[in-house]
């Protein structure tokens, strides 16, 4: 499979993390979960789905903008499940995921930050990925002025 964009490659998430790339903090953290959550609630709402969301399958771009990629791969693919309401499920506890991890690695534990990227993962896990993005936007408080795209 070849995919020709006229961009030059973007650096994923799990390149990032395995890294450890200077300045990825908290605020970075809350943009890709907005922008990603932002993503999928588009698709969700157009009756897709991601379908196999991983730190692997979000890149940022050149502006710093969390973009994902391979989106509904798993559908077109075929799999052992792939109905859009089960594929949309996986994407909701797949962000939850991504979540806690870039809690872990891009917030200091203890902080007001790293307890709102817990709480944002366990809202997503039981209210829905609507009401984790809710969480995540209404408590910009706990998170630093600015991000990885330089967007307050």
């Amino acid at each position: 499979m070849w995919l020709v964009v006229a961009r030059p490659p973007a650096r994923t998430v799990s390149d990032l993390l395995a890294t450890g790339a200077p300045g990825l903090d908290e605020g970075s953290a809350a943009s890709v979960l907005n922008e990603t959550a932002q993503t999928l609630l588009a698709l969700h709402t157009a009756g897709l789905a991601h379908g196999s969301l991983t730190p692997d399958h979000v890149v940022l771009a050149p502006d710093g903008t969390a973009l994902l990629i391979g989106a509904a791969l798993a559908t077109a693919l075929g799999g052992a499940d792939t109905s859009t309401a089960s594929l949309q499920d996986a994407d909701v506890a797949a962000w939850a995921a991504l979540a806690r991890t870039l809690g872990t690695a891009w917030a200091a534990p203890g902080t007001p930050a790293a307890d709102l990227f817990a709480r944002c993962s366990d809202t997503a896990g039981a209210d829905g990925l609507a009401a984790a993005r809710t969480t995540l936007t209404s408590a910009r408080a706990a998170l630093p002025r600015t991000s990885c795209s330089g967007r307050p």
